[in-house]
């Protein structure tokens, strides 16, 4: 049974509309609210913001909601549970960020209890496998106990390293057979494709998504072919093959908002049978170059503590160091 308080509260899921592409700029105003109160890194622009909503196959519709004041000119939270084709079934990762000064009284509460619901409703209507996941900073108290409150438990740790670029950099050679080189997104949509799909299928959470899906992404003006590789096998007169990848990109909102010249390393995989060949090391360090190439003094890149692959000491071995850690929480159904 519902307290007083939490009874004056109710009427504002009532008040929750639709978020949609044309809020961007309310979500924005959103997280610089919550910059500094929840050490928020970078700020989505609007232009993202809306890029986001665009993505084929991505159901926003439904799955996510705004609450802003009885005049409509202050944004008070956004509630975000879009589910995600993965392998095992759906992946809902929910985020609900209330604004600093409406946190009082429950209100953080009772959205998130919100969210959960519709989530697990989502996955029992359409008989769906599915996760439903929340994620956080390691150093965010109030949201670990949050999320405890309403049933979620921690099941894995990420990494953010990082690795001054003003040290040394030894460029390891691309092994016997295989070349490494710069991206281009049209000619090599075919390779890019098969290295993205398959090359982390290991990883925690692994996505499925579509060719369309694909073009959408290398369409965003944050794409950045330039800074990024792709290894490949050719065998003489055969066709090339896909090996791995590595996306590399400048952060552009974070380096202006901080005064910083940061590079990140987005997405480094190989595929499984191209593995155990020194590939994943030879376009890390041809990465890392290539970044200080740019101009930029740090790289940075995310690692799951549990990486079934190695990722971990390779990283280590070539000077990464951990900056921060963040943790994702699933949703226990009771019972379990």
């Amino acid at each position: 049974m519902r307290s007083t308080a939490e009874l004056k509260l109710l009427p504002a899921i009532a008040a929750l509309k639709p978020l949609t592409a044309n809020d961007a700029k309310m979500l924005v105003a959103l997280t610089e609210a919550c910059r500094q109160v929840d050490a928020i890194e970078t700020v989505q622009s609007e232009e993202q913001i809306r890029f986001q909503f665009q993505t084929p196959g991505v159901q926003f519709e439904g799955n996510a909601w705004l609450l802003q004041n009885p005049d409509g000119d202050v944004p008070i939270a956004a509630i975000i549970c879009v589910p995600l084709p993965g392998e095992d079934g759906d992946i809902i990762q929910i985020d609900v960020t209330v604004h600093p000064d409406y946190r009082m009284d429950g209100l953080e509460d009772l959205l998130f209890e919100y969210a959960v619901a519709h989530s697990v409703n989502y996955l029992q209507l359409g008989a769906r496998k599915g996760k439903i996941q929340a994620g956080c900073r390691s150093d965010r108290q109030a949201k670990i106990e949050l999320f405890t409150r309403f049933g979620l438990a921690p099941i894995r740790y990420f990494h953010t390293l990082e690795r001054s670029l003003s040290a040394d950099i030894d460029v390891v050679p691309s092994p016997e057979g295989i070349t490494i080189r710069s991206l281009n997104p049209i000619v090599d949509f075919k390779l890019l494709y098969i290295a993205l799909s398959e090359s982390f299928k290991d990883h925690f959470n692994p996505m499925e998504f579509t060719e369309e899906q694909v073009m959408h992404w290398i369409s965003s003006s944050e794409f950045a072919p330039g800074l990024s590789l792709l290894a490949i096998q050719c065998d003489g007169d055969e066709q090339a093959d896909a090996a791995g990848i590595c996306l590399n990109r400048i952060r552009h909102g974070f380096n202006i908002a901080n005064d910083k010249k940061e590079g990140e390393i987005n997405a480094l995989g190989v595929r499984r049978e191209f593995r155990r060949r020194g590939i994943a090391r030879a376009l890390l360090t041809a990465s890392m170059a290539l970044l200080r190439e740019q101009g930029l003094e740090t790289a940075i890149l995310s690692v799951d503590s549990e990486n079934p692959l190695g990722a971990t000491d390779l990283y280590a071995s070539v000077g990464f160091r951990q900056r921060k850690t963040s943790i994702v929480f699933e949703y226990q159904k009771p019972g379990d």
